[in-house]
C-alpha cells in the first residue's frame, strides 16, 4: 500500500487503484453500520415518550446529521465501487473529506452531550419545577373553560 495521505494516492485514476483496499473496506463498513444505526436511532427514539423532549430532539437531530454524512460518503464510495469516472467523484480525496466531516460531527456530538446538553437539561428541569409550583398550574383545560364561560361550554348547554 502506498502512502494513504499523498496527493498522488488521493487523486489516482481508477485504472491504477483497487476497488477494495483495507481502508476502503473499513470506510464502507463504518459508514453502512453508522447509517443503519442512525436510521434505527431516529425511528426508535421518535416512538419513545419516556424521555425528555430535549433529549429526544438532540438524538434525532444527531442521527439526521449522521444519516446525511454517511449517505454522502456512500455516494462517493459508489463511484469507486462501480468504477465510474464522472466529474472526478471517484477520487479518494472525496472519501477522505467525508470521513473528516464524519469525525468532526462525532467529536462535536460528544462535546455537545458532555458540555452543552447538561446545561440545557438543567434549565429544562428548572423550568418544569417553576411550572409545577406556579399558582393554578394544576387546573385542567376543562375547568378553565367552565370558569371563564368559553363559547364551547355555552354551545354545549344550548
Amino acid at each position: 500500500m502506498e502512502n494513504p495521505i499523498s496527493w498522488d494516492y488521493l487523486t489516482a485514476p481508477l485504472n491504477q487503484t483497487p476497488d477494495f483496499g483495507p481502508l476502503s473496506m473499513a470506510f464502507f463498513v463504518l459508514f453502512v453500520v453508522t447509517f443503519l444505526g442512525s436510521i434505527a436511532a431516529y425511528v426508535i427514539v421518535g416512538k419513545r415518550r419516556d424521555m425528555t423532549p430535549l433529549l429526544r430532539n438532540t438524538i434525532r437531530t444527531g442521527s439526521q446529521i449522521m444519516m446525511w454524512i454517511t449517505v454522502t460518503g456512500l455516494f462517493f464510495f459508489s463511484f469507486r465501487l462501480m468504477r465510474v469516472a464522472f466529474l472526478n467523484l471517484y477520487m479518494r480525496i472525496w472519501i477522505y473529506l467525508v470521513f473528516l466531516v464524519f469525525v468532526a460531527a462525532v467529536v462535536y456530538f460528544v462535546y455537545y452531550m458532555r458540555k452543552v446538553y447538561p446545561v440545557k437539561h438543567a434549565e429544562y428541569l428548572r423550568k418544569l419545577e417553576r411550572r409545577r409550583y406556579r399558582p393554578g398550574a394544576d387546573r385542567s383545560a376543562r375547568s378553565r373553560d367552565s370558569k371563564s364561560g368559553s363559547s364551547r361550554s355555552t354551545a354545549r348547554s344550548r
